[in-house]
């Protein structure tokens, strides 16, 4: 079912474009803190989260940008300093990808930002219904699947995650082959599917809205593959080596925000069904919710030297 959002939070997203992109930036901080880049791979529920930290950096009066890539992209741009901050690493799922620059010290595990997610293979309600309900049914109806796995894009964590019980034949799933899809991609193969009642197996991954968009289920026994309740993963913040001796404040900063469930679902919802921009979005939710502030910004400061969630507050034109 499609979430429908009050006429007042309508007209906040519509407002806010012009708050968020045409007010002026400024940072008089460490030159090197000026620019704050964050790399994204783009899902709606990571964007999020890398939205909220775009609309708050931008009322702190630093130059936030989102660049979006793949994970091993983002990784290696951390380690090679050309970007700042990723606040969209799943663990234990993106472990293996982690592990080397965790060795060599190129990165830099700040906070747990999100916890309680999930991250595995799904079924649509026409695959449960020809009795698809655990990693070991999937083989047995190969043909209606069309011999077909949907992941996440090529080279994520996921894909790679998916590609192991082919390889590895888990499951016997052998026979079968994966197709790397965008997040749209896979919304629109399940909106394709419901309306064919064809059977669909795919990763999924909760929160996001397809989890109350459509009828579908996560599949028990891949406990091994994508870890235990349904490869549930807490999201953490990591950042490039040497950010935190230079900017004590953005540290800070960074290691405050954390998020919930709720709230992150919430702005993927204005995302979807009222196609806004996700840093627009995000301030639409964080405006009806200005509580959420005080402990995101609590002793961080304005690039100018000011009091942080007072300058926020009036980037964001809520009442002081």
């Amino acid at each position: 079912m499609n979430i429908v959002l009050p006429a007042k939070q309508r007209l906040i997203l519509i407002g806010l474009v012009f708050v968020i992109f045409s007010s002026p930036l400024s940072a008089d901080t460490d030159p090197r803190c000026r620019t704050v880049r964050m790399g994204t791979v783009g899902w709606l529920d990571a964007g999020a989260s890398s939205s909220i930290a775009h609309a708050l950096l931008l009322g702190l009066g630093y130059n936030a940008m989102i660049q979006r890539i793949s994970t091993p992209d983002i990784l290696a741009s951390l380690k090679n300093e050309d970007l700042d901050v990723f606040f969209e690493l799943m663990i234990p799922t993106m472990g293996d990808q982690l592990r080397p620059y965790l060795l060599d010290n190129s990165v830099e595990l700040l906070t747990k930002n999100l916890a309680g997610t999930k991250y595995s293979l799904a079924a649509n309600k026409s695959a449960n219904n020809i009795g698809i309900r655990h990693f070991n049914d999937i083989s047995s109806f190969s043909s209606e699947l069309g011999h077909t796995i949907y992941s996440s894009e090529y080279g994520s964590d996921g894909h790679q995650l998916v590609q192991k019980l082919i390889d590895q034949n888990l499951f016997n799933l052998g026979t079968f082959k994966v197709a790397p899809v965008s997040e749209s991609e896979l919304i629109a193969k399940l909106t394709a599917s419901t309306k064919s009642d064809s059977a669909l197996v795919f990763l999924g991954w909760e929160p996001h809205p397809m989890n109350i968009r459509y009828d579908l289920s996560f599949l028990p026994g891949g406990e091994a593959v994508f870890g235990e309740n349904f490869g549930g993963a807490d999201v953490y913040t990591i950042i490039r080596q040497g950010l935190s001796g230079m900017c004590p404040n953005l540290i800070q900063f960074l290691t405050n925000l954390r998020f919930k469930l709720a709230l992150i679902n919430e702005i993927m919802t204005g995302i979807l069904d009222l196609n806004a921009r996700p840093t627009v979005a995000a301030v639409a939710s964080i405006r009806q919710q200005p509580d959420l502030l005080k402990p995101w910004l609590e002793n961080i400061t304005h690039a100018n030297g000011q009091n942080g969630l007072r300058k926020v507050k009036e980037f964001l034109g809520l009442d002081q």
